[in-house]
């Protein structure tokens, strides 16, 4: 957690967050339906063509608010 002083200044500002990188694993179907619903349908097709289909999916993923 970090602390940010306010500015003394008057005006508008603007404050951007970003989470520690975080890994999920999903077996094959939970991960092919996260990703489509995400709409990674290029990664599902990339999956099938390589053989990867059946085999639990991996996703490092971090947030920006």
């Amino acid at each position: 957690m970090a602390v940010v002083p306010a500015p003394n200044e008057r005006g508008s500002f603007v404050l951007i967050s970003r989470t520690i990188p975080n890994f999920i694993e999903l077996d094959s179907a939970k991960f092919e339906k996260h990703s489509t619903e995400e709409g990674l349908e290029q990664v599902v097709a990339w999956r099938r063509e390589h053989g990867e289909a059946q085999k639990p999916g991996r996703e490092i993923y971090s947030k920006v608010c």
